[in-house]
């Protein structure tokens, strides 16, 4: 899937004055070609704020993931839960996430 610069969906999750890249550059994440990815820049400040066991934004990027593919972009709700799970969950923030959210993020989309 190669997305341009015109398409919506790049549009959504480029960091843009709209709700999908307010959303990642909240997290410290981006859009970049066909995925999400963490933002070097962005990561650490942001990481600080929603980083850690038991906070109540893992649940909301939960909820972000089933309604982006309840939404019908399931390829868009598939990159953010790869990040999260590879790049966050095993990588930058392990030993930050309960095993409970990894299994929430891990069925976020299973059943949409």
């Amino acid at each position: 899937m190669s997305r341009s610069g015109s398409d919506p969906i790049v549009a959504y999750y480029s960091g843009g004055p709209d709700a999908g890249g307010r959303m990642l550059l909240f997290y410290g994440l981006r859009w970049s070609d066909d995925r999400v990815e963490i933002d070097p820049q962005h990561f650490p400040a942001r990481a600080r704020v929603w980083l850690h066991p038991g906070n109540h934004n893992h649940l909301r990027l939960t909820r972000i993931m089933e309604s982006v593919a309840t939404l019908g972009l399931r390829a868009e709700a598939r990159a953010l839960q790869r990040c999260l799970l590879e790049d966050v969950a095993e990588a930058a923030g392990a030993g930050r996430i309960s095993v409970r959210t990894i299994g929430f993020w891990r069925r976020a989309i299973d059943g949409v």
